[in-house]
């Protein structure tokens, strides 16, 4: 019997992280992406279902975007510490967002994304639930478009961020954009 062995996993894992980010989901290729893991395609399929499975997989850091945000919702007071881990899950995960950003192929991970934001803003905020599916929508909406029309351009990036944050959070609570 033949054992997955986690070090074959984790290449074929940053070999497609590679392979999707410099061309797409649409156009990655499962044999470059077994030539760079020093394995046969054929191999790939003992570690993953599909490719399909395979960018589930690479994407699966983005599941935690709302950690970033959380545990508390964006104020006046903890703007600052806010953009710091916004940030820092940005820089550390930012090829996976660019993979989800530049193409509509993650669309369970954004729900779910959109979903979790969603439940914070009622919790935390009294919003209305229907409303604040529309708000968290719209705010992962314009996220993507951040990282994908801000090329490498991080200071550009989290300008941009900061603001998006303050409008939807601070402003948009202070204008009782959040009561229905």
């Amino acid at each position: 019997m033949q054992y997955l062995k986690e070090s074959v996993r984790n290449n074929i894992l940053e070999s497609a992280r590679n392979e999707f980010y410099q061309y797409g989901y649409r156009k990655a290729s499962l044999r470059e992406i077994a030539a760079q893991s020093g394995i046969t395609v054929g191999n790939i399929y003992r570690y993953f279902s599909n490719k399909e499975d395979l960018l589930g997989e690479v994407l699966s850091p983005l599941w935690r975007i709302t950690d970033a945000i959380s545990p508390d919702l964006p104020n006046p007071g903890n703007l600052d510490q806010t953009m710091e881990r916004v940030m820092g899950y940005v820089e550390s995960n930012y090829k996976e967002l660019k993979i989800m950003a530049r193409e509509p192929v993650a669309p369970a991970i954004r729900e779910a994304v959109t979903d979790t934001l969603r439940e914070l803003m009622v919790r935390e905020m009294g919003s209305d639930p229907g409303l604040a599916r529309i708000i968290a929508g719209t705010f992962i909406q314009s996220f993507n478009l951040i990282i994908r029309d801000n090329e490498d351009d991080m200071d550009k990036t989290e300008r941009y961020l900061r603001k998006l944050i303050t409008i939807f959070f601070i402003t948009g609570k202070e204008a009782g954009l959040y009561e229905d």
